[in-house]
């Protein structure tokens, strides 16, 4: 069952960023591309998580700092290729996820939890055993270590 998930995963990641792409290639500056300031996949996968729980257009333009026609853009897209869907309320017209994106949107988050394993690994602890410090080193034994005095020939 993960492999079939996962092979599905990959046909809609493909399919998302090729038509996130094709705006670049033809020239087209209308749509979100992946050479703006922050990565359009990673936008994207803010706009799902916000959808998860319904969202309006201008909300999601709010929290993701987005102009309105930006976060259109993206939601337009997401929604032309089955991630979202339109639920209106007597309200507002919400966007909620659909199946296909609720399965996009957990790919996603497995990617970026890897990704931050492999860019921001754990930091090295500072403190050395007595016996792993170099003879350079100002925390070797209870007391700072001076060089001996040079003397010359």
């Amino acid at each position: 069952m993960s492999l079939f998930v996962l092979t599905t995963f990959q046909l809609y990641a493909r399919t998302l960023i090729l038509y996130l792409l094709i705006p670049v290639a033809t020239g087209d500056s209308r749509g979100p591309s992946l050479s703006s300031r922050r990565e359009s996949i990673w936008i994207i996968t803010e706009i799902l998580e916000l959808a998860s729980n319904g969202s309006t257009t201008t909300l999601i333009a709010r929290k993701l700092g987005l102009n309105y026609r930006a976060a259109q853009g993206y939601v337009e897209r997401l929604l032309a290729s089955g991630h979202l869907r339109k639920h209106l309320t007597t309200v507002n017209m919400l966007h909620e996820l659909t199946e296909k994106g609720e399965q996009f949107l957990a790919g996603l988050k497995a990617i970026k939890r890897d990704a931050d394993e492999v860019f921001n690994p754990p930091r090295r602890s500072t403190v050395l055993a007595e016996d792993q410090s170099g003879p350079y080193s100002p925390w070797r034994g209870s007391r700072p270590y001076r060089a001996p005095p040079e003397t010359r020939q």
